[in-house]
């Protein structure tokens, strides 16, 4: 086998770990603890990343935490 083989098949493996477990992730844990985790997920680090980031950037630094724990 020579090297550019090697590389292919490293890459093929990488993307398809990388595919696999990130959907596997999204699809299985998302949907499989749905109003748990998923909703805790999202409400707490993707929304409170969101509210964060553009509020920091509308208001200021001024963002209230409570706002942002919930």
């Amino acid at each position: 086998m020579d090297i550019r083989k090697k590389k292919a098949l490293l890459v093929r493996k990488v993307e398809r770990l990388l595919v696999g477990k990130v959907e596997r992730l999204l699809v299985g844990k998302v949907e499989r603890v749905f109003v748990g985790k998923v909703e805790r997920v999202f409400v707490g680090k993707v929304e409170k990343l969101v509210v964060e980031k553009v509020e920091k950037l509308v208001v200021g630094n001024h963002v209230d935490a409570n706002m942002v724990s919930n």
